[in-house]
Parts: C-alpha cells; structure tokens; sequence
C-alpha cells in the first residue's frame, strides 16, 4: 500500500508540475474564447425551414381575408406504382380531401386544433385515413369552409427514420365565395380558371452563425440541452475562479434568449415556424428540451437573484415535474424509439434542475424526486455482470437494450455527483445513492485505456476514444477524490483521465472526438458509426467541468506536498 501511494503521489507531482504553466483551466479558456468568439447574438430572417413531410395549409398566411370564403389547394404527386397509402391530419376546421377529383377523406367538424411533436420525427396527429394513388401523376385537393384562421397539416404515416413513399409538389393556393348550398364533399366546377397562387416563401427567425465556425450545426446560444450543458459547465469555471468574462457572457446568453422569447414564440406558433430558432423551448416534448436546456438560466439566478429568469425556469420545471412521461412507478421515460423507452441521459436532463429548484422553492419534494430518478433509473439500466449501464430500458418488453454506450453512462454519473453535493446526508437514501457511486465507479476504472481514455462502447476497445464520455467519468473521479467520497488511490484514475481529455484539446481552443446526439440503438455498429464534431456542445461542459475538478485536486495535493 505504501508504494502505491509514493507511486500515486509522484503521478500527482509530476501531473502538477508538467500543467503548473498550463493548468487544466487555463487550457480549456481557449475553447471558452473559441466559443464566444464564434457566438452572435442576433437574430436573422431566414426561409422558413419545416419538418421533412409536413405540409401545412395555412390560409391565414396564404390570404388576409378569411371570412365567407372556400378555400382550395393543390398538389401534384407522382409514384412508380399504384398505391393505398396511411396519412395523418390536424386542422381547427371542415376539410375534405380529394384525389384525382375523387373524395377520398372528409373531417366534417369545426375543433380546436391539436398537434405534438413528442419525438424527432413521431407526431401526435387528430385524424388518421388511407389515401388511394393511381400509377404517375395524381392531383391532392384540399377544400376547406374557411372560417376563422384556418389551419390544416397533412403527412405521410411512417416510423421514425423510414423513407417517406410519397413527395409532394409545390402548393398551390385559391379561394372563392360561399355559395347558400355549399357542401364540402363537392367541387367547383370553375376551379381550373380561378386564380391559382404559388404558396408563399415564409421567413422564420433564426440565431445568425459566422460564415467561419469550428461547430457547423446549431448555435452556441440556442436553446439545446447541449448547450445548456456547455454554459453549465462554463458557470461551473465561474464559480471556481471569478472569472467575470465567463459569467458576463452566460449571462449575455441567457438575456438574448429572454428578449427573443416573444416574438420566437409567435414565429412558433403564429407562423408555423416549426424550426425556428429556440424551437425546442416550445415544442417541450422530451426532457432535452427542459431540464438541461435551462440550467444556465439556474445559475445565473443563483448569483443575481433577479426576478426575471424565473417564469422561463418555472415554465421548464413544471414541465419537468408534470409534462413528462412517467412509467407507473414515476421513472421518467419516453415516447422512442418505442412507448415507455427509460433514456440513461434522462438523469442528467433531469435530477441537476430538481435538485437546484428545490432550493429555490425550499421544498424538498424536488429533492425526493431528484432521488427516486436516481434509484430508479439505476436499477433499470444497470448490468451487474458488466457494472456499466446500458443505454435504455424498454418497458413494454421488460428488457435493457443492448449497447453500453459510454456518454449514456457518463450523463448518468455526472449526474449523480452533481446530486451528492445537493443531497443532505440525513436523506434517508444519502448512503445508498453514495453507494450506487461508488459503484458505478469501480465499474468505470475498469474498462479505462492506457491514454486514460474510455471508449465509445466501453466494452470494445475498436471503438474510438471518445471525449464528452472521458471528461464525465473524468470529473466523476475527481469530484470523489475533493470531496471525500472516494479513497486518494483514485486521484491516479482522475490523473491519468485528464491526460486523456487534454490531449483531446487543441491549443487553438478546439475539442475533438465528441460523439452527435445519439438515440437508442439496437447494436454496436450504431453507435461505432456516429460521426464526432470538433467542439459540439455536447461534450463542452464536461471539458469545462472536468477540467474544474482536476484543478481542484492538484491543488489540493500540491498543499498536502508542500506540508
């Protein structure tokens, strides 16, 4: 015991003394610089961009008089063979539909117009019916009554990530006069000489982006759990060193995102703008879009107190604690890649807010369900054999999937060391969630590679070594080590993981290797296959933690040396 503890604390002078000019904090300023740098806080007019399918029929955009009027549109749809195709609706008004000049679905009633989005690419729609195609060309006719603000979407039925049978034309759009004996199952007969107008090229808001940036997919300030997670991780350097540069500029973040609430929220609702910028803050149909998305928002009331960050933190807690979907046993699940799906990454989009809201509020049911999350989703996810989660548990078959994905893994220990500093040790389940820790980190060191790295499927070492995972486990070890929670023979792992992590960092402030957004996969090669964006978002705050934890502990050491 004793030589490998002189071997640790060599490990630990030696780690001191090579980053003594270059301290982990120092070195992941520059990704901070890089990311600010490449951040615009700006609104900009774009085409609208929509859901790949989705037609939407809105004639209060297509005409300004609604009143006393029959609305038409049309599309052209070509296909290779004869088809009986499933399509889905939603409307607030009487539509009929007709297909090559044949009625084929009639929705008679005037209703209040309901369509969810509860899942990429899954929809919850009023009506369903089947469509007959002809061989070649085939004319879609809608006909509405008008009425006010008429509204009408339309798609294809598909599961999720399956190629669409059918692609629509260009819309066209016309109105005429109500006629006394109106009946909607019948057509003008003067339809082809009314005047036909070509749908109009809608603009929806988005965040401005610089021509040059290192991450080429969404916005380092739009409203994403992943960048939720990166100003989190950024309020977490604040918090250790002052840094006003850091601070100043999550709270720039979190203001432009408040001062673009409103006219955001019409562009979403009012315009149909279904891809606008901050979309997800009003779509609200997966943890992602809440509980991780608005902890910067957290944070930064924490510090200021200021009044105005709370309707936005309300608004996404509530949904948090009641929009949910839950199993029976209150375990947050979702709707995909099938119904009752438990998501490993749930935990970190959940249990960091709960427990930060049940300080705000002083009520500790937030706390207690912060903990039942942990418990709960632990149990389901855990391979005791393996000591590594997989990625889901799907309930309605009673089995875990198949992967142990490293991120989801990390999302779930991230989280639980963020919950024992909020956790009192007088909880009832302190001890337990203390050992479910110390478990989950036994497992870890195991499947940790000679770089200090882990890889993307922790149990193949043919899969690359994968960055936002390495940091997380990374802080999980360190954080144990500063706070007590694991014995000082740990700081090696934390060490060598850093090492690992750092050298995964530019000094040009660029990180490398972060795995995309990742959904349930059914095998390995899913998840082998996911492509790596330099500094995506989604690895950035574990970087920013991660390197706030190491610091602490080779400071720490470096006191105990010098005593």
């Amino acid at each position: 015991m004793k030589i490998l503890f002189y071997v640790n604390l060599v490990v630990i002078i030696l780690s001191f003394l090579g980053c003594r000019n270059n301290s982990p904090v120092e070195k992941v300023s520059n990704v901070f610089e890089r990311v600010k740098n490449e951040t615009v806080f700006n609104l900009v007019k774009t085409k609208q961009r929509q859901i790949n399918g989705l037609n939407i029929l809105d004639f209060k955009n297509e005409f300004n008089n609604n009143e006393n009027l029959v609305f038409y549109s049309k599309s052209i749809i070509v296909l290779d063979k004869s088809r009986e195709i499933e399509f889905r609706s939603s409307s607030n008004t009487p539509f009929a539909i007709f297909v090559n000049g044949l009625p084929q679905f009639v929705q008679p009633k005037q209703r209040k117009f309901k369509f969810n989005e509860i899942a990429y690419d899954m929809f919850v729609f009023q009506d369903k019916f089947m469509l007959n195609f002809k061989k070649g060309k085939n004319t879609l006719l809608v006909k509405t009554a008008g009425g006010l603000k008429p509204k009408i979407f339309i798609r294809e039925s598909a599961k999720p990530g399956t190629e669409l049978k059918v692609k629509f034309g260009e819309w066209n759009f016309c109105k005429t006069n109500k006629t006394g004996n109106e009946k909607l199952v019948e057509l003008n007969n003067n339809l082809q000489n009314l005047n036909w107008q070509k749908h109009k090229n809608l603009l929806q808001y988005s965040i401005e982006k610089p021509e040059e940036r290192t991450y080429k997919r969404e916005a380092y300030n739009e409203w994403t759990y992943s960048n939720g997670a990166a100003m989190f991780g950024l309020m977490n350097i604040y918090q250790y060193n002052g840094d006003d540069r850091i601070f100043n500029y999550v709270k720039q973040y979190c203001d432009f995102t408040l001062s673009s609430y409103g006219l955001l929220k019409d562009d979403y609702y009012e315009n149909n703008s279904l891809r606008c910028a901050d979309y997800r803050m009003f779509r609200k149909s997966m943890l992602d879009d809440a509980g991780a998305a608005v902890l910067p928002f957290v944070s930064i009331y924490l510090k200021t107190k200021d009044d105005k960050y709370l309707p936005i933190i309300e608004e996404m807690s509530d949904y948090v604690v009641n929009g949910q979907v839950r199993l029976k046993d209150r375990t947050f699940c979702r709707p995909e890649p099938v119904k009752m799906t438990v998501w490993a990454d749930d935990l970190f989009m959940s249990v960091p807010l709960l427990l930060r809201i049940a300080k705000i509020e002083k009520d500790t049911a937030f706390v207690e369900d912060a903990v039942h999350q942990i418990v709960n989703i632990h149990n389901y996810l855990w391979d005791e054999k393996a000591q590594l989660h997989k990625h889901a548990w799907f309930n309605n078959e009673k089995k875990q999937s198949a992967v142990y994905w490293s991120r989801a893994n990390g999302w779930i220990i991230w989280a639980i060391t963020d919950a024992l500093n909020y956790i009192r040790k007088k909880n009832k389940n302190y001890k337990r969630i203390m050992n479910i820790y110390r478990k989950i980190i036994d497992g870890l060191i195991k499947y940790q590679d000679s770089k200090g790295l882990w890889h993307q499927v922790l149990n193949n070492t043919k899969s690359f070594e994968e960055t936002s995972s390495s940091a997380m486990f990374t802080l999980a070890i360190a954080s144990g080590v500063n706070n007590g929670w694991l014995p000082e023979r740990y700081r090696s792992y934390a060490v060598k993981g850093w090492e690992g992590v750092s050298s995964k960092v530019s000094a040009n402030g660029i990180v490398k290797d972060i795995c995309r957004g990742t959904g349930i996969g059914y095998d390995e090669e899913f998840y082998m296959k996911r492509k790596r964006f330099p500094n995506d978002p989604r690895g950035l705050g574990a970087v920013f933690s991660c390197a706030v934890e190491v610091e602490k502990m080779i400071k720490r050491n470096k006191t105990k040396i010098l005593e």
